[in-house]
This record gives structure tokens, C-alpha cells and sequence, in this order.
């Protein structure tokens, strides 16, 4: 049983991982498009950065990132449907993550940012969607807000000194006050940092 629980474990920090790396390719996305003047390609893949850098904090925190608890075969068609619309949906992502209480997870400064981008990405172009000359440094500060929270956690206990000393860097002030000295460590692979540091080859 342990050894299957370990098992699980190292999957979900496999897949919030993934989440993660995708999430910082669709951030370098957004911010592509912002320049280049693609207002809805930013707003779509900011908005695509945005949910899974949220579903990589529910993974590694072993927390579902979805909405119901029943078996796929339980459901009915209309349910199913549901889930798959509320595994979207950023504020239900955004609601699920504030839940985790030992994270005190705080994105106030850019909640209401999250709101434009929410509205904003419609794949099926249904509403007008703008982009205000300060939105890049908003989706800056929104994605900084999100994905400092996207660290591992240590599984054995919960509230110990090690996952104290990760939640106290998360909230840490003067990283929030200067927010370009943040990194994810490199032990915990993450792809923005590679990038940026000239370690991958995508900055070439």
C-alpha cells in the first residue's frame, strides 16, 4: 500500500510539473502576442498559462483539479459536461487553490486581473474582448502572483519545519516587493528559469 502511495505521489508531481512547463510556454506566448499586437492570442494564452499553473499547485498539493468526486461512469452526460466546463474555469481552479489553507495562497493585488482574462478568452469569439496598453505588466504581475505557489511539497508531513520554510518563501514580502528575484529552484526543473538563464534553446 505505502509503496502504491509513493507511486501515485511521484506521478502527480510528474504531471503538475508538465502543467508547469507548459504553463511558462503559454506565458512566453502571451507576452509574444502582446507585442506583436494579437490582442486575443495574448488574452487566450494568458488565460491558458493562467489554469495550469493553477492545476500544477492543486497536483502538487495533492489536490484534484477537477470538480466532482464521482466516477466518470456515475455521471450523466450533462455532468460530465459540467466537469469539463468547470476544469476551465479559472475561478473555480482559483476558488479549489485558496482551500488549501496551510498555503496562504494571495493573489489580491491581481484578482481582479484574473477577472479580464477569464472574460477576455473566448475561443468561440462571442464577445468583444479588449487589451488595455497595461496589460502586459498586469499579466506579469498575475502570472508572478500564481506561479510562485507552483513549488513541491513535501509529502511526508504536512506541517513540518520544511513545508513551513517553502510556504514562508511563497509569502515571503520583499520577494513579493521585488518580484524579478523569485526563482523556482533548480533541483525543482523549472522551464522559465532554464529559458531565461540561456539553458534552453528556445532563447537561441
Amino acid at each position: 500500500m505505502e509503496k502504491d502511495i509513493q507511486e501515485l505521489r511521484k506521478q502527480l508531481a510528474r504531471c503538475a510539473t508538465a502543467f508547469r512547463r507548459e504553463a511558462d510556454y503559454d506565458y512566453i506566448s502571451a507576452r509574444a502576442s502582446f507585442r506583436m499586437a494579437f490582442p486575443q492570442q495574448f488574452l487566450w494564452a494568458g488565460s491558458q498559462a493562467v489554469e495550469k499553473y493553477l492545476k500544477a499547485i492543486l497536483l502538487l498539493n495533492e489536490r484534484s483539479a477537477k470538480y466532482k468526486e464521482l466516477p466518470s461512469s456515475m455521471m450523466s452526460k450533462k455532468e460530465r459536461k459540467d466537469l469539463e466546463f468547470k476544469s476551465h474555469n479559472l475561478f473555480e481552479l482559483y476558488n479549489a487553490v485558496q482551500r488549501i489553507d496551510y498555503l496562504n495562497f494571495d493573489i489580491s493585488e491581481s484578482e481582479h486581473f484574473l477577472k479580464a482574462i477569464q472574460r477576455g478568452a473566448d475561443r468561440y469569439l462571442v464577445q468583444d474582448s479588449g487589451v488595455c496598453f497595461d496589460f502586459l505588466q498586469k499579466l506579469d504581475n498575475l502570472i508572478w502572483d500564481i506561479r510562485r505557489y507552483c513549488r513541491s511539497i513535501p509529502f511526508k508531513e504536512r506541517y513540518d519545519g520544511e513545508l513551513e520554510s517553502i510556504v514562508f518563501e511563497m509569502n515571503d514580502l520583499s520577494l513579493k516587493q521585488n518580484k524579478a528575484f523569485f526563482s523556482i529552484p533548480a533541483a525543482e526543473n523549472g522551464e522559465l528559469e532554464k529559458i531565461i538563464s540561456g539553458k534552453n534553446n528556445l532563447r537561441r
